[in-house]
């Protein structure tokens, strides 16, 4: 059960987490909209927080579905109700809306378990990959390299310390790797090509050396690979993936401008850009490397000397605007998911035999004036024991009041028993009327005997002081259709549902609990008030075929008698 619930919350979170990813998207859209000149870290700063929040949100839907799951609600879209269906049980009855959304929320819930298994497969090769990059990172730390010159390492800690680096970085050359790269975050260590020191200008090779420093002094390393691993987590989800692939270039930017700031050289920066234009990183998004592609470094170049960060082009905005769209309509479509069966108390239910009640409630009472009497006696006793003097009274007062009590009592007990006795009686007298009723309608009309649904109950009401003379009242409740040569098709409860909604849509009701009504060719009684004779013609029009046709639902008819 518990696995059960664990899957459907995992695949319920990954559901959302595509329209979630395509908000993402389009706030990360406008932000780059919107700071097409501001600086390149201030960019980063609130692309890196949407995509943190994003990841906060996701763990937050999938708290929120376990817990849902755990609760046993069913998750729904709330899409206009296209069906409603009464159904009628012995405990009640129960209303089920029904929309086209429930067939792929049933398919969703249904198949959790595959959808959770194809992701997590997905999933683990993938990770199969990361684990494959960490151990080229390994390999190229620990093998053929080798130390530079004294010249280069003390170098390398004179840049760190002109933008405020506070840390040892270990400088060596390497025969494995193209482009330079950094690797580690407790122990940082910067990797260059073997033969690049001693083949490019001394001020070329510092800006590149100041750019690798920048990624050790904002810590990119260790974001660099908790996004590696969130694109792993939602590979699936176009809206994660395109933002992530802009944090990327931003985070180049941010180190380009820590390295021009540094030399104040913007010319310097470029030709060592260019320089770079042959070298290809292998395949490895954990190392942080200086340069990626032709093009990339085309556009990093063209940011540094026209001061104009990436806006979004033609096929970005058309992807957004699509986005927002379908934004729009998943959030109407999800803006009630908790709402597929909603139970209600049955419209034709038992009527409470008011008379037996009040006779049971006066039985118990009485009990309890002798038991309250008792005690008044003993409290009487008690205290005539401390006055001697008062004895004989005290003792003769109480005597009296717990004869008094007795009688109570006795007079109790038989209200109980006349209670028990007529209401066995109004049971029988029930069973008999209502047997009678079945027998006289099925006699005068057959056809109608499948068309009502009626429930008969009788009251009894003591009345004066002797409990032998009553007063009886017999209430039929009647549920369906009357009428000469009705088709042996009709569905009562179709029927009388679509007149409920009907009501419902005039404002004539808001809720079906304790509705009565009664729908003919001349009038038209809800609750037993008569309505409009506007809306009595249009819906008489719409359901009354003949003029000697009824529509009953739990339309009650009293009849009244008096016996001893």
């Amino acid at each position: 059960m518990v696995n059960d619930m664990l899957l459907k919350a995992i695949s319920w979170t990954l559901v959302h987490s595509v329209w979630q990813g395509f908000l993402l998207a389009f706030f990360a859209g406008l932000v780059i909209l919107l700071t097409k000149k501001s600086t390149s870290a201030l960019r980063y700063n609130i692309l890196a927080g949407l995509f943190v929040g994003f990841l906060v949100v996701s763990g937050l839907t999938f708290n929120y579905e376990f817990q849902n799951q755990n609760a046993e609600t069913i998750t729904r879209l709330n899409l206009p109700v296209q069906d409603l269906q009464l159904q009628f049980g012995q405990t009640g009855a129960t209303i089920i809306y029904s929309d086209y959304s429930q067939i792929i929320i049933d398919f969703l819930n249904h198949n959790a378990n595959f959808i959770v298994l194809i992701w997590f497969l997905i999933f683990s090769i993938r990770c199969f990959g990361i684990f494959g990059n960490l151990s080229y990172i390994y390999r190229i730390r620990n093998y053929k390299t080798q130390a530079p010159s004294q010249f280069w390492q003390d170098k390398i800690a004179e840049l760190a310390t002109r933008i405020k680096l506070h840390k040892t970085i270990v400088l060596l050359e390497s025969r494995l790797v193209k482009v330079p790269s950094v690797t580690g975050f407790m122990k940082p260590m910067i990797l260059i090509p073997a033969g690049l020191l001693a083949n490019l200008p001394q001020d070329q090779i510092e800006a590149i050396l100041l750019h690798e420093l920048a990624h050790i002094r904002r810590k990119d390393y260790a974001i660099n690979i908790l996004q590696s691993f969130a694109e792993i987590l939602f590979f699936f989800n176009p809206g994660l993936l395109w933002v992530s692939s802009i944090l990327r270039d931003e985070r180049e930017n941010c180190c380009d401008d820590i390295a021009i700031s540094a030399t104040e050289n913007k010319s310097g920066f470029v030709h060592a850009l260019v320089s770079f234009e042959e070298y290809n990183l292998k395949n490895n998004s954990l190392a942080m490397g200086f340069g990626k592609s032709k093009n990339h470094l085309l556009n990093r170049a063209k940011r540094i000397i026209y001061d104009n960060n990436k806006t979004l082009n033609s096929i970005e905005k058309t992807l957004l605007s699509v986005s927002l769209v379908a934004i729009a309509v998943i959030l109407v479509a999800c803006s009630n998911r908790k709402m597929m069966e909603i139970p209600f108390e049955s419209p034709i239910s038992s009527r409470t035999n008011v008379a037996y009640e009040k006779q049971i409630f006066e039985a118990d009472q009485a009990a309890a004036k002798a038991d309250l009497f008792a005690q008044q006696a003993d409290i009487q006793a008690a205290a005539a024991v401390c006055k001697p003097e008062e004895a004989d009274a005290v003792a003769a007062q109480a005597d009296a009041e717990v004869a008094q009590a007795d009688f109570e009592t006795a007079k109790a007990d038989a209200i109980a028993a006349q209670a028990d006795f007529i209401a066995k009686q109004t049971d029988v007298q029930a069973k008999q009327a209502n047997a009678q009723l079945k027998r006289v309608e099925a006699a005068a009309k057959p056809q109608k005997a499948e068309k009502i649904r009626t429930t008969t109950s009788t009251t009894t009401t003591v009345t004066g002081d002797q409990p032998e003379k009553v007063q009886r009242s017999v209430v039929h409740v009647i549920t369906g259709i009357t009428g000469n040569d009705l088709p042996s098709n009709i569905d009562v409860d179709q029927l009388t549902n679509n007149i409920i909604s009907d009501l419902i849509s005039e404002k004539i009701i808001n809720t079906n609990n304790n509705l009565s009504y009664l729908l003919s060719h001349d009038a038209l009684i809800v609750n037993g008030v008569k309505q409009p004779q506007n809306l009595q013609s249009k819906l008489s029009t719409k359901y009354v075929k003949s003029k000697d046709i009824s529509i009953a639902y739990n339309y009650e008819y009293n009849t009244k008698t008096s016996a001893k």
